[in-house]
């Protein structure tokens, strides 16, 4: 892939680099949050807890479905891990699309994002640093995928690739799942993923919220909350 390194959330200025002190402060908070947490009322489901894939596709099916905007992406997760052939005919050079990725060498989520008016793709990885290497955070897995959902619609295959390298980072080992929860609905509702300090609490309730309901309407996704 030919790759864009310096850029901020879908070229959009983002928030300025918070202090290491600040973040060390979010973390404990979520942190104690989640040693405090009990089970939720649908039995698998735990503040603090890793998101489980399937109830994140339904998050992101819910989101779709209710989006105004004809969205491309929103694929279960494994779909994309296991059939790479078959994604060729869901992803339009035409249309936005957004998509969870699942590292499988950093047992991590991240978010891309296409832009057709850009035309360049959008990693949104909250294990990114400012001196984080490029060659780091584009593992062989995430290679794989981006280039099996993206590669057709660019010219001989050059995927043109850019770090949102002013994302909510996270200093823990569970988070990932609901900072790119959060970064599908900003992205579907247009709003830069890169403009919030991510609250993982807002998020997590949000999260229920939505994969309780059998349809849910587009003003929910619109005013959510996650700061």
């Amino acid at each position: 892939m030919s790759l864009l390194t310096e850029v901020c959330g879908n070229g959009k200025s983002g928030k300025e680099s918070r202090s290491e002190s600040n973040l060390s402060n979010s973390s404990n908070n979520d942190s104690e949050a989640a040693r405090l947490s009990t089970t939720t009322d649908n039995g698998e489901v735990r503040f603090g807890d890793r998101l489980l894939d399937d109830l994140m596709n339904t998050f992101c099916d819910r989101l779709q479905a209710a989006c105004p905007r004809k969205l491309d992406g929103c694929l279960a997760i494994q779909f994309v891990m296991v059939e790479p052939q078959s994604l060729k005919s869901m992803i339009s050079a035409t249309r936005p699309a957004h998509q969870i990725i699942f590292d499988s060498d950093r047992v991590h989520y991240v978010v891309v994002d296409y832009d057709p008016q850009t035309k360049f793709i959008v990693l949104y990885d909250s294990l990114v640093e400012k001196d984080t290497s490029i060659t780091s955070l584009l593992t062989e897995p995430i290679r794989r995928q981006i280039s099996a959902l993206f590669s057709h619609i660019f010219e001989n295959n050059a995927v043109q690739l850019a770090i949102a390298r002013s994302y909510d980072r996270q200093t823990d080992t569970w988070s990932c799942g609901y900072r790119s929860i959060a970064c599908m609905v900003d992205l579907a509702r247009q709003r830069n993923p890169c403009e919030t300090d991510y609250c993982m609490k807002s998020i997590f309730d949000f999260f229920l919220k939505v994969i309780s309901e059998p349809k849910v309407e587009w003003e929910v996704f619109e005013s959510a909350y996650f700061g």
